[in-house]
């Protein structure tokens, strides 16, 4: 951007050269070169030449400038100067390395003398000020770059602190949704056909329908085990009967190709939840409606996909239980995904449940990209600290110009500092009541008649461009103009205060154009280069905008795949449970029974398929968003079945902070269940204590105590061991140090888990 700014100020000043240069052999080769400097500046900006040459060439070509020229009150030495401001401007922009500071300090050192050797007798302040004022430049550009590096710098470390928190929420969710519908496929698969087995009946009348859905859970189970994502076969678009049962499936609607098409084009979540809510919702019918068929209707239209299923049987009264298979496997798995369900039942009158997907709605869940930063505002405020930054530099700068070009002497221009200052003030006074990055109209208007009333006073030192005008500091008008475009909304403010410092100067330059054509000519330069660096203010504004949104995209699309990597990663470590929990002996039973070596109507089949069905039942209870805990709770619950020990587990959705103090306390888990007798029973609860979290364990006396004060517990716990008459207690404080995590939903402290010998 200052690159381009470069390149138009050298065409102005090919303008200037031709309109005051008397010379029409001098005044050719300056235009010419001041013209080859626009091109290298524009080749510079499209990286086919070192920006540092073209720079170099600017400060060559003021000195050229002061060499022709007649007076120090010239408007071609005039714009030269400013020529010469804005390449001081450039290189902490534009340049990188040390070379962003040798080069203009090289230029201040090397300027002045040249200057005075070329004009000897002008007794000029102008090579002094050109020193200060290039010198000025650079450190108020320097500090300005610092200043927004650092502030890019915070701004990026929090963005990536929030986008390692979204992935974290992401994992959270994606091994808590991982758990939650791995529990339900067990659920609507293996647990099922073992409740059909274990309960005998209708269920066992079709041996060889028994037998092919062992087989199918077979598959399930090993899937689980393995970490494989769990497949469910939906029977919405295919078989007569309810998978393991002789309950006829009556369809209505859509079937067939036209069927598979509307299916396929659902979102795979969708397909996914429509799928185990049929299969749950048909199994359900089969096993309590008392019925010998069951409906099964499809229909859709431009709005809504439906589907219903209903049967005359029995029906009941009022609401199911939300810890039935119903509240999990359907109304839970349908709202995951979007869908409205509606449950219609009397007793009598039979049940029907309509699963309606909405099109165009998506499944309710956070962006996986989305990291909590908002990018606009940042961009805002990134805006607004540089408009400050500036504002205040220049009145700085302006301060010390004041002080170095007129030697101590009074001059309107010291009017000119306070005026800035005090327009800035009165604008940070209304923000800062406001309470936000905006002023009202009447802020509008100070800002407005600050950069009028600066731009006034500057020209009045320097009687309107009729004496010493190589000092006139015409952009220091700027800085109110710059906060108006950075605390409005619009441009049409700044556009306002644009459009007023263009009316002033004309006005001005028509008045003393009366008099010296060359001072109405210098206070047209003087109002160029305010209002040229104000429009270059505000397409700095709107290239952050551009950087901003083309940031704004990579980051989501990087984001979005890190955060795809940490859903896989969670939902893999979320399938680990089921390793934990041991179903070597659920997949032993399933395959005796798909291969035919056990008969399922044996007594003895039916009733270790009774013990596995409460087993799993108790699995499935296990809260999914313990993404740290569920895996111990498991390994808790096996081991405990295996001992022989009756294990109660109480918690809700709350559980250690980091993975080592879960590790840690899953260690104490199971070694308090090794330590209790078989057919003895142990409670082990954990729930929030104020900032931190309790653990409690009780077991009859004396298995605890002995041997938990040979434990490794975690740091920054507290240990108590009691004795409630025939009871031991031990109680393990974790302190707020160590955090806690709660769950996606409100703590539910009334969840229990139970084990013992099967």
């Amino acid at each position: 951007m200052l690159l381009m700014g470069n390149v138009w100020w050298h065409l102005l000043m090919v303008t200037v050269t031709i309109g005051t240069v008397g010379d029409t052999r001098v005044m050719a080769v300056l235009a010419g070169c001041h013209a080859l400097a626009a091109g290298l500046f524009v080749a510079a900006r499209a990286g086919r030449f070192p920006a540092s040459v073209a720079l170099a060439l600017t400060w060559i070509l003021f000195v050229a400038d002061w060499a022709v020229e007649d007076s120090v009150d010239g408007a071609l030495l005039f714009a030269a100067c400013w020529s010469a401001n804005l390449a001081a401007a450039t290189p902490a922009f534009a340049l990188r390395g040390r070379v962003a500071i040798w080069l203009p300090v090289a230029a201040s050192l090397v300027m002045p003398p040249a200057m005075v050797l070329i004009h000897p007798d002008w007794n000029s302040v102008l090579p002094y000020a050109v020193a200060v004022t290039t010198l000025s430049i650079l450190g108020g550009t320097r500090v300005g770059v610092s200043f927004l590096w650092d502030f890019a710098e915070r701004v990026d470390a929090e963005s990536s602190a929030a986008a390692a928190q979204a992935r974290g929420l992401v994992a959270v969710r994606a091994a808590s949704a991982e758990a939650a519908e791995n529990a339900r496929i067990l659920h609507d698969t293996v647990i099922n056909t073992m409740a059909a087995i274990a309960s005998g009946g209708r269920g066992l009348r079709d041996t060889d329908a028994v037998r092919r859905r062992c087989a199918r859970d077979v598959e399930t189970v090993e899937d689980l085990e393995a970490g494989r994502p769990a497949l469910q076969i939906g029977v919405l678009d295919k078989g007569d009967t309810v998978p393991g049962t002789d309950v006829r499936i009556r369809r209505v609607g859509l079937a067939g190709s036209a069927l598979n098409r509307e299916l396929a084009d659902l979102p795979p979540a969708v397909q996914r939840a429509v799928s185990g809510a049929v299969d749950e919702l048909l199994q359900n019918a089969a096993k309590h409606a008392d019925v010998d068929e069951v409906v099964l209707e499809v229909r859709t239209d431009a709005q809504e996909f439906v589907v219903i299923v209903a049967d005359d049987g029995r029906g009941f009264e009022g609401e199911l239980p939300g810890d039935r298979g119903f509240a999990r496997s359907v109304r839970a798995r349908a709202e995951s995904a979007g869908i409205d369900v509606v449950l219609t039942t009397a007793p009598g009158a039979g049940t029907a449940v309509a699963l309606t997907h909405r099109r165009g709605t998506a499944p309710r869940e956070k962006e996986p990209g989305s990291t909590g930063v908002a990018f606009s505002g940042v961009i805002r405020g990134l805006r607004v600290r540089a408009a400050w930054l500036y504002s205040v530099g220049l009145a700085a700068i302006g301060l010390v110009l004041c002080l170095s070009n007129h030697g101590g002497a009074w001059t309107p221009e010291y009017l000119m500092v306070a005026v800035l200052l005090l327009g800035s003030g009165l604008a940070w006074l209304e923000v800062r009541r406001a309470g936000r990055h905006r002023v009202g109209a009447v802020g509008v208007v100070v800002l407005a008649l600050a950069a009028i009333v600066a731009f006034l006073l500057a020209a009045w030192s320097v009687d309107f461009g009729r004496e010493n005008v190589v000092v006139w500091q015409a952009i220091g008008c700027t800085g109110p103009l710059v906060l108006l475009l950075a605390l409005r909304r619009t441009q049409r403010a700044f556009q306002f205060g644009c459009a007023l410092l263009v009316l002033t100067a004309l006005t001005v330059a028509g008045l003393v154009g009366v008099e010296s054509p060359e001072a109405a000519a210098v206070v047209v330069v003087a109002a160029a280069a305010a209002l040229g660096l104000a429009i270059g203010w505000s397409l700095f504004h709107r290239t952050l905008g551009t950087i901003a949104a083309k940031v704004l995209r990579e980051h989501r699309v990087a984001e979005t795949a890190r955060a795809d990597t940490a859903k896989v990663e969670a939902a893999a470590a979320a399938r680990q449970r089921w390793r934990s929990a041991g179903l070597q002996d659920v997949l032993m039973l399933l395959r005796g029974i798909a291969t035919g070596q056990l008969d399922p109507a044996d007594r003895a089949v039916r009733q270790a398929c009774g013990d596995e069905e409460s087993y799993l039942r108790q699995l499935i209870q296990l809260d999914p968003a313990l993404v740290r805990m569920g895996d111990w709770y498991a390994q808790a619950l096996r081991q405990a079945r295996v001992r022989g020990v009756r294990l109660a587990l109480r918690s809700g959705e709350v559980e250690p902070a980091d993975d080592k103090t879960a590790a840690e306390l899953g260690m104490e888990i199971l070694r308090a269940v090794d330590t209790v007798e078989s057919d003895e029973e142990l409670t082990i609860t954990l729930y929030p204590a104020g900032d931190g979290l309790r653990l409690t364990m009780v077991a009859p006396h004396p298995r605890l105590v002995p041997e938990a004060t040979r434990w490794s517990l975690p740091e920054h716990a507290d240990v108590a061991f009691l004795a409630l008459g025939d009871q031991d207690m031990i109680e393990v404080m974790l302190r707020a140090e160590r955090g806690m995590r709660w769950g996606l939903d409100q703590l539910d402290t009334g969840s229990e888990w139970k084990a013992g010998a099967a």
